[in-house]
């Protein structure tokens, strides 16, 4: 994907080589093999799944209907700029929980949701008894 996400910046002529050719059917290949995005149940509750990377954080929005496993609703991700990219870990997990309670409010508003992170100083923030 890198060679296409380069052709998006301003500074670069738009060239489309070979190698930005084999990404796009690499991509096209995961996007038909992945699975299918269905409707959302809004008599069940949310699952957020977020986690963070070094260029990109993402997220999966999901129900679990029948406790076995996810129904997936939407996917994102979203590229990190260069000042975003030099943030902790930390930083990012909770950046992609911003993002998910802006761009899903739709799905989230009026509903039961929560979120699974996989970095434990976040959830200790999250869950720490709030003093004030």
């Amino acid at each position: 994907m890198a060679p296409i996400t380069k052709l998006l910046k301003k500074v670069e002529a738009f060239d489309w080589m070979l190698e930005c050719q084999i990404a796009w059917d690499i991509m096209k290949k995961r996007y038909m093999d992945a699975l299918i995005l269905i409707a959302p149940r809004w008599d069940l509750e949310f699952h957020a799944q977020i986690d963070a990377f070094n260029l990109v954080v993402g997220v999966m929005l999901a129900y679990n209907p029948i406790e076995i496993c996810d129904h997936t609703i939407a996917y994102a991700l979203y590229f990190l700029n260069n000042a975003k990219k030099k943030f902790t870990t930390i930083e990012r997990e909770a950046l992609v929980v911003v993002h998910v309670l802006h761009n899903f409010k739709h799905y989230l508003l009026g509903n039961k949701f929560f979120f699974n992170v996989d970095h434990m100083v976040l959830l200790y923030q999250i869950k720490k008894p709030q003093i004030f």
